[in-house]
Formats: structure tokens, sequence, C-alpha cells
């Protein structure tokens, strides 16, 4: 949800969530034109949601994961994809994630993939 307080643009003009992170790693030389694999995090109160969600997760070419998270109450599903991690790439899979998220009454917790490329260490 964009708020007053999201972050903004040198122009003032606020940035979409996938905008801004995009944004961070760019300042990093972060390379975005080579496919990545990036995790992408949601939680459901109930095994068998977790389970119905993670199946239309995975129709988006997506590898799932279902496990109990980390207080032991909700359910993690944990889904990795391929993909050149663009902001409208990721923007798109944000909007079909939460849609599959609040289905299922469940919680998209946004994407996040390994920050080095080959030849940075």
């Amino acid at each position: 949800m964009l708020n007053a307080t999201s972050p903004r643009n040198q122009n003032g003009k606020v940035l979409r969530p996938d905008d801004f992170a995009v944004q961070q790693f760019k300042k990093f030389n972060f390379n975005f034109d080579e496919p990545k694999v990036v995790e992408f995090f949601f939680y459901f109160p109930t095994k068998a949601l977790a389970e119905a969600a993670g199946k239309e997760i995975a129709s988006e070419g997506c590898v799932v994961t279902i496990k109990l998270g980390a207080e032991k109450k909700a359910c993690l599903c944990f889904a990795t994809k391929e993909i050149v991690p663009s902001a409208e790439a990721l923007d798109r899979l944000r909007k079909v994630f939460e849609a599959i998220a609040e289905k299922y009454n469940g919680e998209y917790d946004g994407w996040g993939t390994g920050f080095l490329n080959e030849g940075d260490v």
C-alpha cells in the first residue's frame, strides 16, 4: 500500500514497492539484465489454505514449498521463480500474488534475491 510515507523518486513521485526495491539494488550495481532466482514469501493461517494457494502460485511458474512458520502458527508458503527481475515483472507478479493471498486469507510478504552476481566475490 502506498501512503504519505512511501518512498519517492527525485521528482517527488511515490514509488511502487517494487520500483523502490529495484532502485535500491541498482545503487549497488545489481545486474538486472540476467535471469535470477527470485524468492517470494507468503503466510497463510492453515496448511490447507497454504496448499490451495500454493497450487495457484505454482501455476505462475513457481516452485513452491510449504512449511510451518517461525512462530509455529501460520504456514509459510515459499516460492521461487527464475526471471529477469525488472520492476514491471515484479509489479505484475505482486498484483497476482496479492490477489492469491487475499483469496486464501493470507499475506504476500514480498520478494528477495541473491545480491551478488557471478564475479562479484
